[in-house]
């Protein structure tokens, strides 16, 4: 067996160390890291939809869109330029439309910003505008909040907040609210 001098064992480990030295100077690792999702994008996008909301065989309302965006985080499908209605024993008991509506998937209410609704009630025709528009699916109830106006034919009452009971067929115009009252001859 040919025995090799010790200092050859030394200059090995030497030579090795400087190797590691030099390749962990030299070589740069790429990191592979997910990409940075930017702030305000949807998770989900959509095109031409419709949204319906079906309770125990009976459908409570239905709403349309040009698009639709949902991001998980907060559990809202956004709808732009959408359109809808509520019904009440299987007739349309109000047709709205609003640049955006949020559904808030949790609870199945939505909320709408400058909207218009029409109200179908026995006799008469209500029209409604508000800035921001609340549907509360559980007690069947909307809610304006801001600047609310509802006309007829000939009433036009305008405030700060309202409410509308379908159910029962009442409406309700609250905080600073003034009317003007139109006499048709």
């Amino acid at each position: 067996m040919i025995r090799l001098p010790r200092y050859i064992g030394t200059y090995m480990i030497v030579i090795a160390f400087f190797a590691l030295t030099l390749f962990t100077v030299v070589y740069q690792p790429t990191l592979i890291a997910p990409p940075i999702k930017e702030e305000g994008l949807p998770d989900f996008s959509f095109e031409h939809v419709v949204v319906s909301h079906i309770y125990d065989g009976d459908l409570i309302w239905e709403l349309e869109s040009d698009s639709a965006d949902i991001r998980k985080d907060d559990n809202v499908v956004r709808m732009y330029e959408a359109k809808g209605e509520i019904y009440e024993d299987a007739k349309p008991a109000v047709h709205f439309q609003a640049p955006i509506a949020k559904i808030y998937m949790h609870e199945s209410d939505m909320e709408l910003s400058d909207a218009n609704a029409q109200f179908f009630l026995e006799t008469k025709r209500v029209e409604l505008f508000s800035k921001v528009l609340n549907w509360y699916a559980e007690v069947k109830q909307f809610v304006g909040h801001e600047y609310v106006s509802v006309k007829t034919d000939d009433i036009e009452l305008v405030g700060e907040a309202f409410h509308v009971d379908i159910p029962v067929k009442r409406m309700k115009v609250a905080q600073n609210a003034k009317a003007k009252i139109e006499v048709k001859e």
